[in-house]
Order: C-alpha cells, then sequence, then structure tokens
C-alpha cells in the first residue's frame, strides 16, 4: 500500500515537472523572439495583411506573457514541493491544477505543458 502511494507521487511528480519545465521554457522563449522580432520586419518579409492589428498583439501579449513566466514557476515549485511534502498532496495538487490550466493563455507549454500538469494534478490529488 506504502509502494503504491510513493510510485502515484513520483508518477505526478514527474509529470508536474516536465509540465513546468514545458510552461517556463516556451513562455520564456516566446518573450524573447517577441521582444527581438519588430513588427514592421514580420510584415516585409511575410507580407502579412494584418499588420494594422499588431498594436492589438502587441497589447494581448504584454499582459499574458507574465502569466506564463509566473505558471511555470509555480508548477515548477508546486512539483518540487509534491514531492519533498508528499501528506500535502491535495492543496499542492489543486495548485499545479490551477496554474497549468492558467498557463494556456500564454501557450501553455504547446498545450502539452499545461495537459502534463492538468494529469500530474489530478494523479496527486487522486
Amino acid at each position: 500500500m506504502e509502494s503504491e502511494f510513493k510510485q502515484k507521487i513520483n508518477l505526478a511528480y514527474a509529470l508536474s515537472l516536465a509540465s513546468g519545465i514545458l510552461i517556463l521554457s516556451t513562455s520564456l522563449v516566446s518573450t524573447l523572439i517577441r521582444t527581438t522580432v519588430n513588427p514592421i520586419d514580420f510584415d516585409e518579409i511575410y507580407h502579412c495583411p494584418m499588420t494594422h492589428m499588431m498594436p492589438f498583439f502587441n497589447g494581448i501579449f504584454w499582459f499574458f506573457f507574465p502569466l506564463g513566466i509566473v505558471s511555470g514557476i509555480v508548477v515548477l515549485v508546486a512539483s518540487l514541493l509534491l514531492k519533498e511534502r508528499p501528506k500535502e498532496r491535495i492543496p499542492i495538487g489543486t495548485l499545479i491544477i490551477v496554474f497549468s490550466t492558467l498557463s494556456v493563455f500564454s501557450g501553455g507549454g504547446f498545450i502539452i505543458g499545461a495537459l502534463l500538469g492538468l494529469l500530474g494534478g489530478i494523479i496527486a490529488i487522486i
């Protein structure tokens, strides 16, 4: 019974850790790309007909990019806490689920990261 509990915690830990790494890395990379690529250059290279929408997209990006970074850090730290304190698996699993869901607004680690976090949080709670 004890070994089954440890196996579930280890599985939840591994899934949540992978989720946090994916969410954080994709948020950082998208931030780096977005801050270095000039929208005017993008229009000249790809002949984008929606250049007039760039200020709108820039506003949305600057609103959501901190959310992705914070979500990635919280899921990463929560996964480490899950391994360290398995008795507190319900609040930690809930935290992983909430921030994995929020990460979808910033890309969610190619969505795979968000799904891994949801799965890891659910396994931790169950």
